[in-house]
């Protein structure tokens, strides 16, 4: 239980703690995880230098992956569909 009063001490990692809550949110609000989810392959046509800079720390030593068209909760369901016309 340490790790929960890291905060009331001082310590805690203040990026962590603000990308936990905007996965909260995220997470939270549907709309906006399939708004992110639908629109993710936009970044596939971006500039690598846009989006692999000091912003952005993972991308030392890792090149971006590339996003699919179509998120997978979407795939599925059209795979549920079809499957369901056929019976």
């Amino acid at each position: 239980m340490w790790r929960q009063k890291l905060d009331s001490l001082g310590v805690a990692n203040k990026e962590k703690k603000m990308i936990c809550k905007g996965l909260d949110m995220v997470f939270n609000h549907p709309s906006l995880y399939n708004a992110g989810t639908s629109l993710a392959h936009i970044l596939n046509s971006m500039p690598s230098w846009l989006l692999e800079n000091s912003l952005n720390p993972w991308a030392y030593g890792h090149k971006m992956m590339k996003f699919p068209k179509k998120p997978f909760h979407k795939v599925i369901e059209e795979y549920r569909k079809k499957e369901e016309g056929k019976q």
